[in-house]
């Protein structure tokens, strides 16, 4: 999203770079309020952390599914502000869990392998998305970035379901 957020911006709302500026910069403030906000959910469950992936997730799927629909650019900062405390919570639990799960002696290599993955599955999503948006527009390329966040929350309530059953 934050790559082809300028596009999005320019296409769907109509905004300039001093705008797409103040856009990412509300993205921040959710990003840094997530970030005080996981302070209290350090002692949790493993099943409990990985729901708060669930919530925020599906939280920021809801949320870039309306950036489609709304042209106010108050509302798009509020809901900017929610996309950036959705995607900060994903990867402080993530890296966490697999640091916890890891045995020690492996925790570099595994981490390595993470951090390879991730950056795969973003260089992915931006080529994937980059061309739905040309080839279907920017509501299908945006809809597409939302219904990510929401298989990602479908997958992690599958994945916290299963681990309180164990």
């Amino acid at each position: 999203l934050t790559t082809l957020f300028p596009v999005f911006a320019n296409k769907l709302l109509g905004l300039g770079p001093v705008e797409v500026g103040s856009l990412w910069s509300a993205l921040g403030v959710g990003l840094f309020v997530m970030s005080i906000v996981l302070l209290w959910f350090t002692g949790r469950t493993l099943a409990d952390r990985i729901n708060i992936i669930v919530w925020t997730s599906a939280l920021s799927g809801l949320a870039i599914g309306v950036l489609v629909w709304t042209k106010d650019l108050y509302l798009v900062s509020l809901l900017m502000i929610v996309i950036g405390g959705g995607m900060g919570a994903f990867t402080p639990i993530a890296w966490g869990i697999v640091q916890e799960l890891t045995p020690r002696m492996m925790v570099g290599r595994v981490l390595g392998l993470y951090g390879t993955g991730a950056m795969t599955a973003a260089i992915s999503g931006i080529s994937v998305f980059g061309q739905v948006t040309e080839r279907f527009g920017e509501s299908t390329g945006v809809a597409g970035i939302g219904a990510t966040f929401l298989l990602t929350a479908s997958l992690g309530g599958w994945l916290s379901r299963s681990i309180r059953n164990r």
